[in-house]
């Protein structure tokens, strides 16, 4: 359908916090209101930046809104760069080996910590 119906998507979220909270509660229902080819709306619904990206959607909107989506945490930065790299967290940075690698088992720790609060049952009040 359109990159541009993409895009107002993303701007609302930054526009409007509260919408980022209904999209949270109720992804289709979201979406639903606006006219999204089924591949757009996996991509949105799913927040695949690098498939987004790929299609033409602004980097720098994707970038404003993976922390609305998903929280305002420091190493979301990293996340962001490991999706947008096919799972690979580059070293852009050129940091030293040893800072690198502690970066990669901050996220390790991370991504171990949220499954934990997952299997308890918490995981609804992750963003």
């Amino acid at each position: 359908m359109s990159v541009n119906t993409i895009e107002k998507i993303l701007w609302e979220f930054g526009d409007e916090p509260s919408r980022v909270k209904e999209f949270l509660k109720d992804p289709d229902g979201y979406l639903a209101g606006y006219q999204l080819a089924e591949e757009e709306f996996r991509m949105v619904r799913t927040m695949d930046v690098k498939a987004l990206g790929a299609y033409g959607v602004s980097n720098m909107l994707l970038m404003m809104s993976w922390p609305l989506l998903h929280g305002n945490n420091p190493l979301l930065q990293f996340d962001y760069l490991r999706k947008m790299n096919s799972g690979e967290l580059p070293n852009n940075f050129q940091l030293p080996g040893w800072q690198f690698n502690m970066i990669r088992f901050a996220l390790w720790v991370r991504k171990a910590w949220v499954a934990a609060l997952r299997c308890a049952g918490l995981g609804k009040s992750l963003t």
